[in-house]
This record gives C-alpha cells, sequence and structure tokens, in this order.
C-alpha cells in the first residue's frame, strides 16, 4: 500500500526532467517572439528608407521648381507672353498661362509623374507707372 501512495507524488528525477522541458520551451517560445519582433522591426526600418528617399527626391524637385519659379517671377510682361504654354526645362515641367487683366498662371510640375509641386499667378501689367 505504500507503493501506491508513491506512484501519484512526482519523484525528484521525474520533476527536474519536466522542469528542464519546460524551460527549453519557454526559451523557444522566446526565440519565436524575439524573431518576429525582429522581423517587424526590419520592416519598419526598410518603410522608413523609402520615406527617407522619397522625402529627399521631394525636396530636390521642389527645389528646382523654386528656382524656376524664380526665373519665370523676374520677368516682364512681354517675355511671359513669349514663353506662354507648357515647356519641359531641365529638371521640371514649366506652364504659363495668361489670363485676362493682366495675370499670369504660372504652374511648375514634375517632368516625371507631372505632378503640380509649385502654382502661383502673376500680374504683369502693360505698363509700369
Amino acid at each position: 500500500m505504500c507503493r501506491s501512495s508513491d506512484q501519484g507524488r512526482p519523484t525528484p528525477s521525474r520533476s527536474r526532467r519536466a522542469r528542464r522541458g519546460t524551460a527549453l520551451i519557454e526559451t523557444l517560445l522566446a526565440l519565436v517572439i524575439l524573431a518576429f519582433t525582429g522581423s517587424g522591426m526590419i520592416a519598419l526600418l526598410a518603410q522608413t528608407v523609402t520615406a527617407v528617399r522619397d522625402l529627399h527626391e521631394r525636396e530636390r524637385d521642389v527645389g528646382e521648381a523654386v528656382r524656376a519659379l524664380e526665373r519665370v517671377a523676374s520677368l516682364n510682361r512681354a517675355d511671359l507672353l513669349d514663353r506662354a504654354g507648357a515647356r519641359r526645362l531641365p529638371a521640371v515641367w514649366l506652364e504659363i498661362d495668361p489670363r485676362p487683366d493682366s495675370l499670369f498662371n504660372v504652374v511648375v510640375r514634375d517632368t516625371l509623374r507631372r505632378v503640380e509641386l509649385l502654382h502661383t499667378t502673376l500680374y504683369r501689367p502693360d505698363s509700369l507707372p
């Protein structure tokens, strides 16, 4: 009878083996969690690199658009009328549209996607006082 009561209790060696197996499972589970977290961080890093690259390209494009707009803003009425229409400049696409009342709409676009980078309206009267 004494033996039957001993069968219900774990022996010390059986208990140690169970703990070793639990430690192994916990370690594997921690490694799996670490791997998922690491892959998520790598994906986030890749998206950040892409976003920064796109931002630098956009910044360069807007800088080119600002320089083109500054050149156009320095033109007088006759020169604006001569350059009316759309034309491709080295880095941007420029559209000058004469409007009534001595106004000129000026749009600077990206050459590849034709996305509007800058848009303004210039006033150039017929004669300056």
